[in-house]
């Protein structure tokens, strides 16, 4: 064997040699783990979870639950910080940080979903859901996931699961809402969204578009005669100290996104991914399992403050469901969302 032969045979060895050694640290089960995760194993995991409702309200009551069940389902790895009652800032400000990354969490309204993605108008549609649970079986179906899809898209932001929590009534001072034309010229303060304006001017009534920590102060100092809230929200807003009256008039469901910022979400490892997508799921449908028990505790307690509850008849609903009929098709057409309104049924 001259030299030439050996020093090629060397350098294969070398080569073989290296090649094997970077297959070892790099094996594909390892290299997963470390794209997936960007952690080390005894790593722990923080995560900023603020939101706009009061704590004490049925939602930020699940959402306690949920980061409880989180902590204990990963044996301490993961702890939520939770930010209730707006104390990182307004809903549209959170929801700019969860975008950013700086928060990692939060819960979004409907109204606001609309203003961050179009096609999430769907779920401000005048009288369109019949129940919660049926909202709650379209938003974790087919429809759920294109809307999920849009957000996801659109503004990086992952739908975890939705909160169904009931529908929307209103809160009046002067005069309760029992027809179609007690709508007529009231000043009922709406969320600043566009489908709500069009939907209370086609049921005659005057919007006024504030933010909901604004919307207290409005009723006491009568810059609205009403505004509109599912009981619950109703009685932790402590409306009943400005209001006189609650009508049953169930215009929109109300229902609320629990969000994360993807980037985060795609960079923890898959088995803290499944415990929290889980216990999300599971959190809210207890909530809607419990939803009916909570309102008829809120309604006893709005008229222990001295608030009456009128019941609107079916009948006149179905007068103001009407009245807002062409509201349905404007929106539909502008949003893009007419077929996904078959779909509901209406």
């Amino acid at each position: 064997m001259n030299r030439v032969t050996i020093l090629a045979g060397i350098a294969i060895g070398l080569i073989l040699l290296i090649t094997g050694c970077n297959f070892s640290a790099d094996s594909p089960d390892e290299g997963n783990a470390r794209k997936t995760s960007g952690m080390k194993e005894t790593d722990k995991i923080t995560i900023k979870f603020a939101h706009h409702m009061s704590d004490s309200s049925g939602s930020g009551t699940a959402i306690r639950k949920f980061a409880k069940l989180v902590h204990e389902r990963t044996n301490g790895k993961v702890q939520i910080d939770l930010y209730p009652d707006g104390q990182l800032g307004g809903e549209q400000d959170v929801n700019e940080n969860v975008i950013t990354g700086t928060i990692q969490m939060s819960e979004i309204s409907a109204p606001i979903l609309g203003g961050l993605s179009p096609r999430f108008n769907l779920l401000n549609v005048p009288y369109l859901w019949e129940s919660n649970e049926f909202a709650y079986s379209m938003l974790h179906g087919e429809i759920g996931k294109q809307l999920n899809n849009d957000l996801l898209n659109e503004k990086g932001l992952r739908v975890l699961t939705w909160f169904a929590e009931g529908f929307r009534n209103v809160f009046s001072a002067e005069h309760p809402i029992l027809t179609l034309e007690d709508w007529n010229g009231l000043k009922i303060r709406s969320p600043e969204s566009d489908a709500y304006f069009h939907a209370f001017n086609g049921l005659g009534a005057n919007p006024f578009p504030l933010a909901w920590p604004q919307v207290y102060v409005a009723l006491e100092n009568k810059v609205v005669a009403a505004a509109e809230a599912p009981y619950d929200l109703g009685y932790t807003g402590k409306f009943y100290k400005v209001t006189k009256h609650v009508s049953t008039t169930q215009h929109i469901l109300i229902t609320q996104a629990i969000v994360i910022n993807n980037m985060f979400w795609e960079s923890l490892p898959d088995d803290i991914r499944q415990v929290i997508q889980e216990t999300a799921l599971e959190v809210s449908k207890d909530y809607l399992d419990y939803y009916p028990v909570l309102e008829g505790e809120q309604m006893k307690k709005l008229e222990s403050e001295g608030v009456q509850i009128h019941m609107v008849s079916e009948k006149e609903r179905a007068r103001m469901a009407e009245a807002v009929k062409p509201v349905r098709g404007y929106l539909g057409e502008k949003y893009g969302i007419s077929d996904m309104i078959v779909q509901t049924g209406k």
